[in-house]
């Protein structure tokens, strides 16, 4: 088990094989990286949650595109709790372009 670092806003994120995951109080998060070419050349990174809508994230690294969606995750999930609502967890099967890769993260939010 490898834990990701450095790790944002006290959220663990732990990169693991789908069949790997821990029994833990955490969230699972399918992650769509995507790289967004620059003008001039080189790339940045956006990230989507595949199964929570609206969750997203940028970085000038892969990295810290990751780190950005982890904040991103663990502050509307925290959100949906206070509030008492349930977390709309999209189900539906995802389309991966082919220019793109995905990981599996389990984000623990801290309130």
């Amino acid at each position: 088990m490898i834990a990701e670092g450095p790790v944002a806003n006290n959220a663990l994120s732990i990169h693991l094989p789908h069949e790997e995951w821990p029994a833990a109080n955490g969230y699972r998060l399918h992650v769509l990286i995507r790289p967004e070419p620059l003008e001039g050349g080189g790339f940045d990174f956006s990230t989507r949650a595949l199964n929570l809508r609206g969750v997203a994230g940028t970085g000038d690294t892969k990295d810290e595109a990751l780190a950005s969606i982890r904040t991103a995750a663990e502050a509307a999930i925290l959100t949906y709790l206070e509030r008492g609502q349930e977390i709309p967890w999209n189900h539906e099967p995802p389309q991966i372009p082919p220019d793109c890769e995905h990981k599996w993260i389990i984000v623990v939010p801290h309130a």
